[in-house]
């Protein structure tokens, strides 16, 4: 039998998830979306469904990081990370922090680079050639604001000039979106906190139906999509071949009363005369 070639799982996961999300960092806030930087299995796992992977989570972890127990965008795309690790440390020869880079009016008068602007940026802080795919990585709506490139400083850690991701805490509601007030606690008018009541299916006492039940048969014209043209003839095979039901018990009906009371003797009863002759004329 001939050998099928072996699959590449992690490079299908990745094709994936570029055409899905058009960029590895837009891929990675979605199966990160606690903004952890670095995840575990499970939860890989838990948020995996949000790619549209189809395959094994078990099989598709193996291919991405073997036997580590964690992963992060350096593993989902390194050459991402170190794309966006250079801009990084290039911008912090000129700036003491990220987010005085949006302060420079020199680049821009909002708190939003646009494309073009953005390229100043890298101009001026010197980053290495190309800087489209850089572009393509951090953008939101075409801009790139202080909120696009914060977690490069609060969750990345840099030693002697490499990288890396640190994990961190989950985000939530009041640290991610400092303006709101704080989530409301007790139980509130809905009861929301409420354990929900235990409810089981109570023993029956009546037998089971030992008689064939009557269902519908196999429409093996499911496949057809209806339109005006055959609208008539999909209603009349349903009618004639698929519901079946009422057809079969009016036959039951009509067996029962055969067998309580014989054909003659109903003829004779409720036909005109009294008498049928069954001889064949010819």
């Amino acid at each position: 039998a001939p050998v099928l070639p072996r699959q590449d799982t992690a490079g299908i996961f990745r094709d994936l998830l570029a055409r899905r999300f058009g960029s590895s960092l837009r891929a990675w806030r979605a199966l990160d979306p606690e903004g952890r930087a670095v995840i575990k299995r499970g939860e890989f796992m838990r948020s995996l469904s949000a790619t549209g992977y189809s395959g094994s989570p078990a099989n598709l972890w193996t291919a991405l990081v073997g036997e580590e127990t964690t992963f992060s965008l350096k593993d989902l795309d390194s050459a991402c990370f170190e794309r966006l690790a250079s801009f990084k440390r290039c911008c912090s020869r000129v700036y003491p922090s990220l987010d005085r880079i949006f302060e420079d009016r020199e680049l821009a008068q909002g708190s939003k680079l646009s494309e073009e602007e953005f390229y100043k940026l890298c101009k001026k802080a010197s980053v290495a050639k190309p800087w489209e795919p850089l572009f393509e990585d951090l953008a939101v709506r075409d801009h790139v604001g202080h909120a696009e490139v914060k977690f490069m400083e609060e969750a990345w850690t840099d030693t002697k000039g490499i990288a890396s991701p640190a994990r961190q805490a989950p985000r939530t509601l009041s640290s991610s979106q400092g303006s709101f007030p704080m989530r409301a606690v007790g139980t509130g008018h809905l009861c929301s906190t409420a354990r929900p009541r235990k409810v089981t299916l109570s023993k029956s006492s009546s037998l089971p139906a030992l008689g064939k039940q009557l269902r519908p048969n196999w429409n093996d014209r499911h496949m057809i999509l209806e339109h005006m043209g055959n609208k008539d003839e999909n209603m009349l095979h349903l009618m004639n071949h698929v519901k079946i039901e009422e057809r079969e018990r009016v036959k039951l009906r009509i067996a029962f009363k055969m067998r309580e009371v014989p054909i003659l003797q109903w003829c004779a009863e409720h036909l005109p005369g009294g008498e049928v002759d069954f001889t064949d004329d010819d």
